[in-house]
């Protein structure tokens, strides 16, 4: 498998938006159509916020929903616009996010912890390695439902 090397360096501060724009308006994800790809997609109905993302890190797609070709109910709603991010670029949008996250630092972990068991070179992949991947799967599932309480922030 070739290196992968990262397009760009941005500076700290792009890290810190980046973070926070994940944090209100993006999503992280592990897709699993016979193996396990993490994501991070961001979506907007500025493109503003979506033409920085892509200009500003160099990697993902862009692509347009228009919600008014969807359903009756969408009409006159904007479009959305979505930068989408997988597998190794992925992983190094989360660890550069992971120290600024303050929602989805749980997320961004299970991910990253998929990424571990992907190794350089080919070879086969075990029931282990396949089992413990779908179990993040499902443990990133149960902490993207998971609500948390004032409380619970108050007491520590």
């Amino acid at each position: 498998m070739k290196e992968w090397i990262p397009p760009t360096n941005p500076p700290e501060v792009e890290w810190i938006r980046l973070a926070s724009f994940i944090d209100g308006e993006g999503s992280i994800g592990i897709r699993s159509r016979g193996n396990f790809v993490i994501t991070v997609v961001l979506t907007n109905s500025d493109p503003r916020l979506i033409a920085w993302a892509k200009n500003t890190f160099k990697v993902g797609t862009v692509s347009v929903q228009d919600p008014n070709s969807r359903s009756k109910d969408s009409y006159n709603r904007k479009p959305t616009y979505v930068w989408e991010v997988q597998a190794r670029a992925a992983q190094w949008l989360l660890e550069g996010c992971l120290p600024f996250f303050i929602i989805k630092m749980e997320q961004a972990q299970l991910c990253l912890e998929v990424r571990s068991t992907i190794r350089k070179s080919s070879y086969r992949l075990t029931t282990e390695i396949l089992n413990y991947r779908a179990d993040l799967k499902t443990r990133l599932s149960a902490e993207k439902k998971r609500t948390v309480t004032m409380e619970e922030i108050n007491n520590g």
